[in-house]
């Protein structure tokens, strides 16, 4: 049969819940960082905020969200949050930030229809591979003493080239080099 909104919203807040519930056992750091995850997406996704809508707002909340917070709540799990786990954590954030972006080029009409401001619906799509291939220079000089992230820019500058190019999956290149 069909399910209601209503059901749906229900069943997502009792999931959210026991997210939250399985955090604390962790610890409570942990299930503040699952907090701030949920509450980065709530703000992403829903009005008045929504943060998707706004330019370079949106990549930040995702960077935020997808980038360095896993990698400080996951670190959190296993050992103290040190300066390097900030250092990683950035470094993540800033490749998040830039990569992130590649998704977007494929669905640029319908962003401007919705007035999703985006940076490929505001800066267009040469300026932002432009973008991308900036972010990928700050973060290969980020992290230029690290040299297994180092190579992963430089397969960043690579891809860039081949950025649209449709893959085995529905995701461009670009969008596969994102997740590498």
């Amino acid at each position: 049969g069909d399910v209601r909104r209503e059901e749906v919203e229900l069943l997502a807040f009792l999931f959210l819940l026991s997210a939250l519930g399985f955090a604390f056992v962790v610890s409570r750091f942990y299930a503040l960082m699952v907090a701030l995850t949920v509450v980065s997406a709530l703000a992403y996704n829903y009005e008045p905020i929504r943060l998707k809508k706004r330019f370079l707002l949106n990549n930040s909340v995702l960077a935020f969200s997808r980038g360095f917070i896993p990698l400080v709540a996951s670190w959190s799990v296993f050992s103290p949050i040190t300066s390097a786990t900030i250092y990683y954590a950035i470094g993540l954030f800033i490749w998040v930030f830039f990569w992130q972006t590649t998704k977007d080029i494929p669905d640029v009409k319908g962003d401007a229809k919705f007035n999703i401001r985006t940076v490929p619906v505001v800066l267009g799509e040469e300026k932002t591979i432009k973008f991308i291939a900036l972010g990928t220079l700050l973060f290969v000089f980020y992290h230029v003493f690290e040299p297994a992230l180092t190579l992963l820019g430089l397969w960043g500058l690579l891809g860039i080239r081949k950025m649209k190019e449709e893959t085995f999956t529905e995701n461009t290149f670009g969008w596969v080099v994102f997740y590498t």
